[in-house]
């Protein structure tokens, strides 16, 4: 099952974005995006006009998104005229079917993340004006500055670490962009911080191997368990290559960038790197944030770091996040609302081996457990336990045979 990027994007790709065309720098970005699913999307193959009887959650979302922002589904005759033989981002960027995602200049077909698979035209109508991370340059810069400062405590923490798992000695030049193996360059880029990301990113990128079979996936880690993990997902896999993602510091993030030089960037939930996505911006690469979560808790830490964190946020192209709680934690911080989305968590679309399923029903027949509920209280953490046994009682009152 292949599938391509959701919609909602609304580029802001920073000032910088200028350095390839300066044409764009003073414009607004905007994009329009379609969203279908599997079924429909091989459908219109068959009748490009032909549309199904029922209306799902996705053409709501977007004839909502039309609604509220009908700026995002014009563009005016200067700024098709400024754009026209510029220097797109995605330019020459194809898809599985042989389409050129902008031959026309503005029209690109990327990549779908989570929820249902979901199918989609992302046109950018224009790129932004970069005078909204100009806000920031001092905060980034104290912050690159105090980075710097901390590489010794960095060294140290590694050191501890290596003790424990010896491996973290290992390919210690590619977290300062140094050494690097070689890669084909073009491609996408996905960032799964350890495990359990590189885990909720496998069906996301085994659909982007079928949606997207002539280009190259650069998945990044931090940690050498999420290392070992993505070897052993994609070990059959040619056009996976893999690296660990360099310290957030500008000169880092630069070479790591202009070695792999992605035409899009997707980090898996909040592994959000200030100079990173500046980064990316300077090179008009997009970055997505899938399967997003941000906790109240973690807010608040964003929320002290506003004028960091707000231009940070502002120049993401889009925002798909698990609940709307979380969504509106985003806005409050700086994501443009009409680049965030509620899609659901990713892990609901991972593939089961049929084996654990075997193994899964085996258990629930030792446990007299087919016919009655079962709930599972997974990795919990110090007084977690306690909350856990009382909500079970509770739970008892209404289902006596319920099994914890």
């Amino acid at each position: 099952m292949g599938f391509s990027m959701p919609g909602g994007f609304r580029e802001q790709l920073d000032d910088g974005y200028a350095s390839h065309n300066h044409a764009h720098a003073q414009q607004r970005g905007q994009v329009e995006f379609l969203a279908v699913d599997e079924e429909r999307r091989n459908a219109h193959h068959d009748n490009a006009h032909a549309r199904p009887d029922g209306v799902g959650d996705a053409d709501r979302d977007r004839a909502h998104h039309q609604n509220q922002h009908p700026e995002c589904n014009r563009i005016t005759s200067d700024q098709q005229q400024q754009r026209q033989g510029s220097a797109e981002p995605f330019h020459g960027f194809h898809g599985s079917s042989g389409d050129d995602f902008c031959a026309d200049g503005d029209s690109q077909q990327i990549i779908s993340v989570h929820g249902a698979f979901l199918f989609v035209r992302l046109r950018i109508l224009a790129t932004c004006d970069g005078g909204l991370i100009n806000s920031a340059p001092m905060n980034r810069t104290l912050y690159t500055l105090l980075f710097h400062l901390g590489l010794p405590l960095v060294a140290l923490r590694l050191w501890l670490r290596a003790r424990k798992a010896p491996a973290y000695r290992q390919r210690i030049g590619e977290r300062f962009a140094s050494g690097l193996p070689a890669m084909q360059r073009g491609g996408i880029w996905v960032h799964a911080v350890s495990v359990g990301e590189s885990i909720a990113a496998a069906p996301m990128i085994r659909a982007l191997l079928l949606q997207y079979p002539q280009l190259p996936i650069t998945v990044t880690c931090m940690t050498p368990t999420g290392s070992e993990r993505i070897k052993a997902l994609f070990a059959s896999e040619p056009r996976i290559q893999h690296c660990y993602l360099p310290y957030d510091l500008p000169w880092a993030a630069g070479r790591f960038l202009d070695h792999v030089q992605p035409r899009l960037g997707i980090i898996m939930e909040t592994e959000l790197w200030p100079n990173h996505i500046h980064q990316c911006a300077l090179r008009g690469i997009p970055v997505v944030l899938a399967n997003a979560r941000l906790s109240e808790r973690s807010a608040r830490g964003y929320a002290r770091f506003a004028k960091l964190a707000r231009p940070m946020l502002a120049q993401m192209a889009w925002f798909a996040v698990q609940t709307e709680v979380e969504a509106q934690r985003f806005r409050d911080l700086g994501a443009r609302p009409e680049c965030v989305a509620v899609t659901g968590s990713i892990k609901f679309d991972l593939s089961i081996d049929p084996q654990l399923l075997e193994r899964a029903a085996h258990l629930r027949e030792q446990w007299q457990a087919t016919q009655r509920p079962v709930w599972i209280a997974a990795s919990t953490h110090a007084g977690e336990d306690e909350s856990v046994l009382s909500a079970h009682r509770t739970l008892l009152t209404s289902h006596p045979d319920a099994l914890l």
